[in-house]
């Protein structure tokens, strides 16, 4: 009877304790402050010397530039990097680590990015399209000409100039005109050309006529595109045409060194003849 009753009271406080409602759970604070995303120019002006600062353009056109003179009193020429879509001045794949050890061996450098695409806006007309893409165009070639011509600005006499462009500004770089910029030569890393232009930029290639070196990865990609170019520049003679396939160089810096040593050899011969 006892054990019945003792049961019976047990059960009914568990009852009654089960309806209580029970207390909200606590709001969990992250005691660290979320700090607000910099620009990629702010962070570079902030961690970098700023003699190596450059800024070309004007007002809201402006852009950051690196600059690192040749560690020699007579420059054996200049170089442009120009990086991809969404790539800082300083970028640790090839950009940051050629235009110092370029700088090093002689060379002036500056190295820059492309400007930020347009938003997407959609139900244009063609000529509206047409007429956005020309702007951007524009926009562009008018970045890379700044940036050559501030280089020009530092050096005596009639130097070489090469430009090395990654990814989709390897596209634009091709675009300019060689001869009225003074542009003697190309180092294409990587390149691809923005969407729908695949067959314009083949005929880019093929009608480069100065030194062009391009940087292929060595596995994976549009492989058959890197031969097309190659089959086309031997048909129309392109004795300066050369391709040199890459492993990847991410988080690989003795790779990274010895690619940029090859690079600058093959820049001095050129530069030479």
């Amino acid at each position: 009877m006892r054990l019945t009753v003792f049961i019976l009271g047990l059960g009914l406080a568990l009852g009654i304790y089960a309806q209580e409602p029970s207390d909200p759970p606590a709001e969990t604070v992250d005691p660290t402050p979320t700090a607000p995303t910099l620009p990629p120019d702010t962070v570079l002006e902030r961690h970098l010397p700023a003699e190596q600062q450059r800024r070309l353009g004007e007002a809201e056109n402006a852009f950051l530039t690196l600059w690192l003179p040749a560690a020699r009193a007579e420059p054996r020429g200049a170089i442009l990097l120009v990086g991809d879509h969404g790539e800082h001045a300083d970028w640790p794949e090839l950009l940051a680590p050629a235009r110092r050890q370029l700088s090093e061996a002689g060379w002036n450098t500056l190295s820059m990015s492309l400007p930020a695409a347009a938003p997407v806006v959609f139900g244009l007309d063609d000529e509206a399209v047409a007429e956005r893409a020309g702007a951007r165009e524009a926009d562009l070639s008018a970045r890379l000409q700044l940036g050559l011509d501030s280089l020009k600005g530092d050096s005596e006499g009639d130097l070489p100039t090469i430009i090395i462009a990654r990814g989709q500004a390897a596209h634009w770089a091709l675009k300019l005109d060689a001869e009225a910029l003074g542009i003697d030569a190309l180092v294409l890393f990587r390149p691809r050309a923005p969407t729908m232009l695949e067959r314009q930029f083949a005929e880019q290639v093929a009608a480069w006529e100065k030194p062009l070196l391009e940087l292929l990865p060595s596995a994976g990609g549009p492989r058959a595109g890197h031969h097309e170019r190659a089959l086309a520049a031997r048909r129309l003679d392109r004795s300066g045409y050369v391709q040199w396939h890459i492993g990847d160089l991410r988080g690989a810096p003795e790779t990274q060194t010895i690619l940029i040593r090859r690079l600058q050899g093959w820049i001095e011969r050129i530069s030479a003849n």
